[in-house]
């Protein structure tokens, strides 16, 4: 009985240590040929409806000029087209607004997160805003008023994808346990 008890306690410590493997994804714009942004860039659907690619000056670059990500109206929604992912952040700048936050993220249809906002305080060149967020999410809606917009640059998440070998263990584990149980069933016998 014991042995048991000591074979599942294993069993479920393994299972419980099975976690996720993340690969991070940093979008820099920079590898975009002509300005031609489409759907699909960075496994993102939503970039041909939300804005356009501009050029600002960089002193570390060595043509003193990056890439950026520009969406001048309404509002705009990013999906993540390889399922959830965890949103890190991006650097960011805001012209004017008048909106309480800068972006709200989504997770199957519910906001589960919105990243406060105040213009009036931010720095005048981008800055690095981070999410706040550590959960899931599939979808990012930005916010503008009609006369303003946002930058962003190195947009960054990581993809979680489970270990392929979770269930195979789980089920190595209960093969095992009963082997085991069966075996000391035949000695007591």
């Amino acid at each position: 009985m014991k042995k048991s008890v000591l074979v599942l306690a294993f069993m479920a410590c393994g299972l419980c240590s099975v976690s996720a493997q993340s690969a991070q994804v940093v979008l820099t714009f920079e590898d975009v040929p002509n300005y031609q942004l489409s759907d699909g860039y960075g496994g993102i659907s939503g970039w041909e409806y939300s804005g356009q690619l501009g050029s600002h000056y960089l002193p570390e670059s060595p043509d003193n000029l990056g890439e950026y990500f520009f969406h001048g109206w309404n509002g705009g929604e990013l999906s993540f087209d390889q399922g959830p992912v965890i949103f890190e952040g991006m650097y960011y700048n805001n012209w004017g607004g008048d909106n309480p936050v800068s972006y709200e993220l989504y997770f199957q249809g519910k906001q589960v997160y919105a990243a406060p906002f105040d213009w009036l305080t931010q720095p005048l060149e981008p800055y690095w805003l981070a999410s706040g967020y550590t959960g899931l999410v599939d979808k990012i809606h930005f916010y503008t008023s009609s006369s303003d917009g946002i930058l962003i640059d190195n947009f960054t998440y990581s993809t979680v994808v489970p270990l392929p070998g979770a269930m195979g263990i789980f089920s190595m584990g209960l093969g095992l346990w009963t082997l085991l149980r069966n075996r000391r069933q035949i000695i007591d016998a």
